[in-house]
C-alpha cells in the first residue's frame, strides 16, 4: 500500500470513528475518540513488572536440560509471540522448540506438565525362563554345523 492510499485510508477510518462516537456520546463524540485511541496506544506498552518475568522464563528456558520442561515453560508464552519475537528473545532457540512449545499449549495446555501413562509390562516369572534355558540347552535342539 503505498503512502498515498494510507493516508486516504487513515482518514477514512478518523471520520467513520468520529461519526460512531458522536453517534455513541453526542457532543462528546471527540472525547470518546481520545480516550479510545489513549486506552489502545497504553494497553501496547510493556510494564516494569513484565520485563523480570520475561528475564527470568528466558533464563529458565535456557538452562533447562529436559526437552519436555522446556517446552512447559516455553508453551507459556509461545503463543503470545511470533517465532521471529520468540527467537530474538531467546538465543539458542529453533523454531522446531517454538513448534513443540505451541503443540504442547494446545494438545495439554501452557504451562501443564505432560501426563505420561505408564506402559505396563509383562514379567517373566522365573519358571518359564528356567523352562527356556532348558529347552534351549537341549541337545536335540542345538546342533553345531560346520
Amino acid at each position: 500500500m503505498g503512502d498515498r492510499s494510507k493516508r486516504r485510508a487513515r482518514e477514512t477510518v478518523t471520520k467513520t470513528m468520529s461519526s460512531f462516537t458522536e453517534l455513541l456520546a453526542p457532543g462528546h463524540g471527540k472525547e470518546l475518540m481520545e480516550y479510545t485511541v489513549d486506552g489502545i496506544r497504553n494497553s501496547k506498552k510493556v510494564t516494569e513488572e513484565q520485563i523480570p518475568l520475561s528475564d527470568t522464563l528466558i533464563s529458565a528456558v535456557k538452562n533447562c536440560a529436559n526437552n519436555n520442561v522446556r517446552n512447559q515453560i516455553l508453551s507459556l508464552v509461545a503463543l503470545n509471540y511470533t517465532k521471529t519475537e520468540l527467537l530474538e528473545l531467546i538465543p539458542g532457540l529453533t523454531p522446531a522448540h517454538i513448534d513443540a512449545a505451541r503443540k504442547h499449549a494446545r494438545v495439554v495446555g501452557p504451562g501443564l506438565p505432560l501426563q505420561v501413562k505408564p506402559t505396563p509390562r509383562d514379567r517373566l516369572n522365573m519358571d518359564k525362563a528356567q523352562h527356556f534355558v532348558l529347552f534351549m540347552l537341549q541337545p536335540d535342539f542345538m546342533q553345531v554345523s560346520y
